[in-house]
């Protein structure tokens, strides 16, 4: 399955839904979902890294909603686990934006 969502663009479509600021909420709740899904698999943390998923962290830092934001705790943890290092995480801002999201009550 994991070389059929490759090949069909699924996961560039699924990543683009949630960086689109026209969708819907409910979409950009399902699309990070979809992403964390993804994210947990040791195999496919490399690929969403080369497809910059760290910008992710930046697009929806603004976004008020809980459950994005675990979405979104949950990648920055397959992340930390399993592919990018701490200075890759503060050249891109990621630890200011995850602490600003762990920190929202």
């Amino acid at each position: 399955m994991f070389e059929e969502l490759l090949a069909s663009g699924a996961i560039d479509l699924v990543m683009d839904l949630s960086m689109d600021k026209n969708c819907d909420l409910a979409v950009k709740i399902n699309s990070t979902l979809a992403l964390v899904h993804f994210a947990l698999s040791k195999k496919s943390i490399n690929l969403l890294i080369d497809k910059n998923i760290m910008d992710l962290f930046n697009g929806l830092n603004s976004i008020d909603n809980g459950e994005i934001q675990t979405n979104i705790s949950w990648i920055f943890l397959a992340l930390c686990n399993n592919g990018i290092t701490g200075k890759q995480m503060l050249e891109n801002g990621i630890t200011r934006d995850m602490f600003l999201a762990s920190c929202n009550p």
